[in-house]
């Protein structure tokens, strides 16, 4: 907020009587006037605040772009790996971009004031033509013109934000009022709804939850009239509005969007991303319900060791893995009165390269078998064999009682969640 404070005490002043302040979509169609270009005004984070084209002749990246409301994933990571984005937040100065391929020549500058980076405009020239040597001077004074409306929208959009964040957090954790929701984001209150968890292995942090979110906001097409997506513990709720009067139709909506949700994301970020299906519910009210199956379902994803095609499930689909994950929860932690054999063992030394309790972990993953277990480490099977009687004497480890593996089972399984869990 004193940020905010400082930047509209040092930002310039409107004098353009034709651009009501805050509108600007009114100032992208002003700018694109005067450079006869296709213009595009974004927030930091490369999405598309307000457009507008002298004319329909605009390349595929500027109209993807429009279309989804933000700068493709893979371009935003070409600049900044060429330090593109580096250069034109540490200057005020019109960056050019010349033609490269199809993609015609682009100019940018940043909109900054008291320090806070508030957006930047980008002008791309129409297909055949070329931007003229006016257009760095008509966007070096946009750039100062446009520093008031992005500070009242700004402003304007983190209160709307959070009146929005606040009814849907209320709706999802229960009890809320889906009326008051459906006012704030346009979800229809009367129809029928779903929410997915949307996760992905290891510690979520806060740069993994906005690379969730952006991938999420970019994936087309969605089920439904609107959605909206909310940071979670374990990743995104993707809340899912307006979807198919049958129930059955419905729910084979938020079937095929999980199924190529996960898929799709899971290719762009490069790593496993899990989607836990919540069931259909009739009235946004009831939301909370679908929230906490999705997030149990998702949970038993990520606790289960073989990756579903697809990698999305309701609660009933993963049932199994949901509750031998609320078991190691609960087990997890307590004290023992005795050290057993699997706390022996992970105390133990890696001996050859591996650490004894990757031998074990194999041997009991492919069903007590040593063959297969040393075929899953690319071990001989004779050396493998050797290895695990050489853990049996060491370390009293007896791998021919039932109730001892049990417990050897429980206790790695509780070791990978707690590392699972960061």
């Amino acid at each position: 907020m004193i940020a905010t404070v400082r930047a509209a005490l040092e930002s310039p002043a409107t004098d353009d009587g034709n651009v009501l302040l805050g509108d600007l979509g009114g100032l992208a169609r002003q700018i694109a006037r005067a450079v006869e270009g296709a213009v595009t005004i974004e927030d930091p984070d490369s999405r598309v605040l307000a457009h507008h084209a002298e004319s329909i002749d605009v390349d595929r990246i500027r109209l993807w772009t429009v279309l989804t409301g933000a700068v493709p994933e893979e371009r935003r990571k070409a600049m900044n790996r060429e330090g593109f984005f580096r250069q034109l937040w540490s200057s005020n100065q019109v960056l050019h971009r010349l033609p490269e391929g199809d993609v015609p020549e682009r100019m940018a500058v940043a909109v900054q004031a008291g320090g806070m980076r508030l957006g930047s405009i980008w002008v791309a020239a129409i297909t055949g033509k070329a931007l003229g040597h006016e257009a760095v001077d008509v966007l070096r004074a946009a750039a100062e013109a446009a520093a008031p409306h992005l500070l009242y929208h700004r402003t304007h959009h983190e209160a709307r934000h959070a009146l929005l964040l606040g009814a849907a957090r209320a709706v999802l954790d229960g009890p809320g009022s889906g009326a008051l929701l459906a006012g704030y984001s346009g979800l229809p209150a009367d129809a029928r709804c779903a929410v997915l968890a949307v996760g992905a292995p290891g510690p979520v942090g806060d740069g993994r939850r906005a690379q969730l979110e952006r991938a999420v906001r970019m994936h087309q097409p969605r089920p439904g009239s609107d959605y909206l997506v909310l940071p979670a513990e374990r990743g995104v709720l993707v809340l899912l509005g307006g979807l198919a009067k049958s129930p059955a139709d419905a729910r084979a909506q938020v079937t095929d969007y999980g199924g190529r949700l996960s898929d799709a994301l899971s290719t762009r970020l490069g790593v496993r991303v899990p989607v836990g299906l919540g069931p259909v519910q009739a009235r946004l009210d009831d939301a909370a319900r679908s929230r906490r199956a999705a997030e149990l379902a998702l949970g038993g994803l990520l606790f289960r060791r073989e990756r579903p095609t697809p990698d999305c499930a309701t609660v009933e689909q993963v049932a199994d893995a949901v509750a031998l994950r609320q078991f190691i929860e609960t087990v997890d932690g307590l004290p023992l009165p005795a050290r057993t054999s699997v706390s022996r063992l992970a105390e133990a030394p890696p001996q050859n390269g591996r650490h004894p309790l990757e031998l074990l972990s194999a041997y009991l993953r492919h069903g007590e078998q040593k063959g297969p277990a040393a075929d899953s480490l690319g071990m001989p099977r004779a050396t493998f064999n050797r290895q695990l009687a050489k853990l049996r004497e060491t370390f009293g480890l007896e791998t021919g009682d039932a109730d001892a593996m049990l417990l050897a089972r429980i206790q790695l399984l509780a070791r990978e969640y707690r590392a699972d869990r960061g």
